[in-house]
């Protein structure tokens, strides 16, 4: 039986970055790959709760034009986020319109002053945990890798991890 793509991607080569991750059902997610997996360094939960609730505050926004957003959330790696949008967002390049929202989306992250948008008992369910200091400090690090952005996943080879494989 064929894998899910996201099991075809060489996690071990996986650099920071914007993937498409899958095409479904008219819909395009997208993969920010904030952090390289399995390597020690992993998103604080706080981080990217507040990155959550700012990217979800801006993609929101009367500010971006329509992008069809449908979710934007974190991967439970806690190694980056999922974007997922309306329609068929191919090829993806340094000037398509979803990298410049995206790169627009942190900038917003970075000068954000005012509070969290929703950190409330009654619009969150985990309104004490969030940390803006350090949402700012990882969204400033994510845009300047996107200076040089890797748009395509490694692939595994293979038979290459198998030996050390979880069964």
């Amino acid at each position: 039986m064929k894998g899910m793509q996201k099991f075809e991607v060489d996690c071990a080569r996986l650099r920071p970055g914007v993937y498409i991750l899958q095409y479904n059902y008219g819909t395009t997610t997208f993969d920010l790959r904030f952090v390289r997996p399995n390597h020690g360094v992993y998103l604080p939960s706080p981080v990217m709760h507040t990155i959550e609730h700012l990217g979800n505050s801006y993609l929101r926004s009367r500010e971006v034009h329509n992008i069809g957003l449908i979710y934007f959330g974190p991967m439970s790696s806690r190694t980056g986020f999922y974007l997922i949008v309306s329609g068929w967002q191919n090829p993806l390049r340094k000037e398509s319109p979803i990298f410049l929202t995206i790169k627009s989306m942190l900038k917003f992250i970075i000068d954000h002053e005012s509070g969290i948008p929703g950190a409330n008992a009654g619009e969150c369910s985990n309104y004490k945990e969030h940390d803006l200091a350090g949402a700012k400090e990882w969204a400033a690090k994510y845009l300047h890798w996107l200076k040089k952005p890797h748009f395509d996943y490694p692939k595994i080879e293979e038979d290459r991890y198998e030996k050390d494989s979880v069964r």
